[in-house]
């Protein structure tokens, strides 16, 4: 297994609901169409003085294998074209694990 780029999220009643790293050029919608895995993007969060992005999505149940695969594409492809994709992961293990705050308070 590759980084740690997501969480799933309990409570949704059909399918899976996750939050995900993206790059802040949506890396993720090119690998999904790639894939052919329907993904329906809830919400996004992105601080400006980010270059990444967190965002919720749901997915059908499924579709769940091929989903984490796609985010380890996501995650591999991001570090070959020099994006600092695994400092991304670690800064959003650290805010679920509530190690880190949110100290400029922006979406």
């Amino acid at each position: 297994m590759g980084l740690k780029n997501y969480e799933k999220i309990d409570g949704r009643l059909f399918g899976k609901e996750y939050v995900f790293i993206d790059t802040e050029d949506g890396l993720s919608e090119e690998i999904f169409i790639q894939k052919r895995i329907k993904v329906k993007m809830l919400h996004e969060y992105r601080k400006q003085s980010k270059h990444y992005k967190f965002v919720i999505c749901a997915i059908r149940t499924k579709d769940e294998p091929a989903f984490l695969d796609a985010l380890q594409i996501i995650a591999s492809e991001a570090e070959k074209r020099g994006i600092p994709y695994s400092d991304y992961c670690d800064e959003m293990q650290k805010i679920l694990n509530g190690q880190m705050d949110d100290p400029e308070g922006e979406n």
